[in-house]
């Protein structure tokens, strides 16, 4: 008898620690994808930066970055 309540405690904490590791799983993926989103977003984000500082500078515009004017 006790050695059936021991088995059966087992596999209820055995299926419990699964069911807190699926969820951990879960939260690092969302949170990886979070990251790298992020990650695309700063890129992004700094390279329209350095293009205002470019423009802001006072430097002369390239010829091949003015479009004509029609």
């Amino acid at each position: 008898m006790f050695l059936q309540l021991l088995a059966a405690a087992g596999l209820v904490i055995s299926l419990a620690a699964l069911i807190r590791a699926v969820s951990l799983h879960r939260r690092l993926t969302a949170l990886n994808q979070h990251y790298w989103e992020l990650r695309y977003d700063f890129g992004r984000l700094r390279a329209r930066l350095a293009k205002i500082d470019g423009e802001s500078s006072g430097s002369e515009p390239d010829e091949a970055a003015v479009a004509p004017e029609q």
